[in-house]
């Protein structure tokens, strides 16, 4: 789906909706983002950090280079790459 689901929680740090998948640190609250697709999974991901009070955002990936897996990215409130803002 597209992420317009509500995000379901696998375990403990580890959230997905969509093709977007989410895994927060135990130990600061920081999180990593995989496969995120357009807006509406960069809103969702606002919502889960805000619902869930996450820290930073540290890491976003991609398993594949379909748009519907990385097109998110460029919406990303926090993306940063190597200290500098994208």
């Amino acid at each position: 789906s597209n992420g317009s689901l509500p995000w379901s929680r696998v375990a403990e740090h580890l959230f997905y909706t969509g093709n977007t998948w989410v895994l927060t640190s135990s130990q600061n609250n920081a999180f990593l983002v995989v496969d995120p697709w357009g807006k509406r999974s960069a809103d969702q991901i606002a919502k889960l950090k805000q619902d869930h009070k996450l820290g930073a955002l540290e890491v976003v990936m991609f398993s594949h280079a379909h748009y519907d897996h990385y097109d998110g990215v460029y919406e990303l409130a926090d993306r940063r790459l190597s200290g500098l803002d994208l």
